[in-house]
C-alpha cells in the first residue's frame, strides 16, 4: 500500500492536485452524498485535467530520434532484390518454369501457393545466374527438425575439383551428375553441396537420420557416417533422384558415340493422356546406384578378370532407361512400386479452337518406396517434386496381431463364511494349579 500511496503522490495535474488527494476528496463526496453530483465530480476532474505518467521528449529529442523500421522491412528489402531486373546468363540455361508446373501440382493437391511458387521461380533465375548452370530445376524440401531445406538440382559445366580418391566420381559423372543447391529461405542465398563418396552412399543405405536444418553438424549413428550432415543429404538427394526421376518413355534415346550418355528424340511426339496414366509410358532417366555406391564399378590393378566378372555378375549394371514397371515392387503390401491414378476429371472436351481435344484431369505417379516422390502430368506436361524427410519404405506396415476370443466365465463357486477366530468361544479357564506326580510314578499312569 505503502507503494500505491507514493505513486499516487508523485503524479499531479497542472494545477497541483495529486491523484491521492483528488482520490480523498471524491471518496468523502461518496460517503457524504448519495446523488450522481459525486460522479459528475470525478468526470469533470477527469476531462479538465491530464495526468502525464511518462515525460514527454524534447523538440530536440524527438528530431534527433533514429528511424525506427518495420520488422518486415528486411523482408521487404529481400523481395525487391529478387524482383530487381537480372542480368542475362553467360551459358544457355535450360530453366524449369515453375511456375507452370506448380499449377499441374496444384491439381493434384500438390504445391507450395502462387506467392511461394512465384519467389521460387525468382530464386532459381537468381541462382542461374550465380553458377552458370547448364540445367536447374527444383528438386522440392526436405523437412528437418529445425529449419526445412528448399532444394534446387542442376547440372553444371564439367570443372576441376579436390581429388577425394581413386573410387569416387568426379563431378558431372555417376553419382556426382547433377549438383544440388539449399536453402532455408529461397530469398536468400543457395548452398552448394559437396561431392560425395561411394562410402558415404553405402552408410546411408544403412542408417535413418532426421535432419537438423544445420549443413555442418555431426552424424551420430551406428555405423558412423564419414561426414556432417552435408553430406548425409547430399547423398539421400542423390538416391531419391535416381529412383524417382522419370520422364515419358520416348523423349530420350542412349547416344550412338557413348550408350552411357542420353540424348533428346527428335521426331518425339508427346503422349495422349490415357498413356500418361499408364506406368508402361513412364521411364528412369538416371541409372540405377549400384551396391558399391557407384553407377560404374571400379577396378584398381589388383582385380584381376575373373575377379571383375563375379562383382560384375553379383551387381550388374542396368542399361539406361528402364521402365518404371520393371521396379521390385514393396511387398508384399503393393503388388507394384508405382501408384498411377487419375485426378480430376477425365472426360475428353473437344476443342475449343482447331488444336486437340481438352482434359482438365492430371494422372498422378507415386513411388511407394519413398515416400514423397510424385510425379504430377496433364497433357500439356509434366513436373517433379519431392517433400518428406527423406526416408525410404523398407519394412511393411505394423498391423497388431487380433487377440484371442474372450472365454466364457467358470461356474461360480459356493461360498462360505470365513472361519474367524475373534468369534469361536474360548476355553474355559482352570484356577487350580496342577498337582505333582507321585514319586516313582510315571506321569502318564493313571492315579488311584
Amino acid at each position: 500500500m505503502s507503494h500505491l500511496a507514493h505513486l499516487l503522490k508523485s503524479h499531479s495535474d497542472i494545477n497541483g492536485v495529486t491523484l491521492y488527494d483528488h482520490l480523498n476528496q471524491f471518496l468523502f463526496s461518496v460517503q457524504n452524498h448519495s446523488d450522481m453530483s459525486t460522479v459528475e465530480l470525478l468526470s469533470d476532474f477527469t476531462k479538465k485535467n491530464r495526468f502525464l505518467f511518462k515525460k514527454l521528449p524534447s523538440d530536440k529529442e524527438v528530431n534527433e530520434r533514429k528511424s525506427q523500421q518495420p520488422d518486415f522491412a528486411e523482408w521487404v528489402s529481400q523481395v525487391s532484390k529478387l524482383l530487381s531486373t537480372q542480368p542475362k546468363s553467360e551459358l544457355p540455361t535450360i530453366l524449369q518454369d515453375f511456375v507452370t508446373a506448380a499449377r499441374i501440382l496444384e491439381t493434384a493437391g500438390y504445391g507450395f501457393g502462387e506467392e511461394e511458387s512465384y519467389k521460387i521461380q525468382l530464386s532459381l533465375q537468381r541462382l542461374a545466374q550465380e553458377t552458370n548452370a547448364v540445367e536447374l530445376h527444383f528438386f522440392g524440401k526436405i523437412l528437418a527438425r529445425g529449419s526445412d531445406y528448399y532444394v534446387a538440382r542442376g547440372v553444371t559445366p564439367k570443372q576441376p575439383t579436390d581429388h577425394l580418391g581413386p573410387n569416387v566420381e568426379p563431378r558431372g559423372e555417376g553419382c556426382n551428375y547433377y549438383t544440388f543447391w539449399v536453402t532455408h529461405d529461397v530469398l536468400t542465398d543457395w548452398n552448394e553441396l559437396p561431392l560425395i563418396t561411394p562410402e558415404q552412399v553405402q552408410v546411408t543405405r544403412e542408417v535413418k537420420y532426421v535432419f537438423t536444418g544445420n549443413l555442418n553438424a555431426e552424424i551420430k549413428s551406428y555405423p558412423k557416417f564419414p561426414g556432417l550432415e552435408k553430406h548425409f543429404l547430399k547423398a539421400q538427394l542423390v538416391r531419391i533422384t535416381y529412383a524417382n526421376l522419370i520422364a515419358p518413355k520416348g523423349l530420350y534415346q542412349q547416344s550412338e558415340a557413348n550408350p552411357k550418355e542420353l540424348e533428346f528424340t527428335e521426331e518425339f511426339s508427346y503422349p495422349e493422356f490415357p498413356d500418361l496414366a499408364n506406368a508402361e509410358s513412364w521411364v528412369h532417366v538416371p541409372p540405377q546406384i549400384l551396391k558399391v555406391g557407384r553407377i560404374t564399378h571400379y577396378f584398381d590393378a589388383s582385380v584381376n578378370e575373373e575377379q571383375r566378372g563375379i562383382i560384375q555378375e553379383q551387381d550388374p549394371e542396368n542399361e539406361r532407361l528402364k521402365a518404371i514397371t520393371e521396379d521390385r515392387p514393396l511387398e508384399p503390401i503393393y503388388q507394384s512400386n508405382w501408384l498411377v491414378k487419375v485426378i480430376g476429371d477425365g472426360q475428353v472436351y473437344g476443342p475449343k479452337d482447331e488444336g486437340k481435344n481438352n482434359i482438365y484431369g492430371v494422372a498422378l505417379l507415386k513411388n511407394y518406396t519413398w515416400p514423397g516422390a510424385i510425379t504430377v502430368a496433364n497433357q500439356n506436361g509434366w513436373a517433379n517434386l519431392y517433400v518428406g524427410y527423406g526416408f525410404k519404405d523398407t519394412q511393411a506396415s505394423f498391423v497388431p496381431i487380433m487377440n484371442n476370443d474372450i472365454q466364457q466365465e467358470p461356474d461360480d463357486i459356493i461360498e462360505f463364511p470365513e472361519p474367524n477366530p475373534k468369534t469361536l468361544p474360548k476355553p474355559p479357564v482352570v484356577d487350580e494349579p496342577p498337582q505333582d506326580p507321585v514319586d516313582g510314578a510315571d506321569p502318564g499312569d493313571p492315579q488311584d
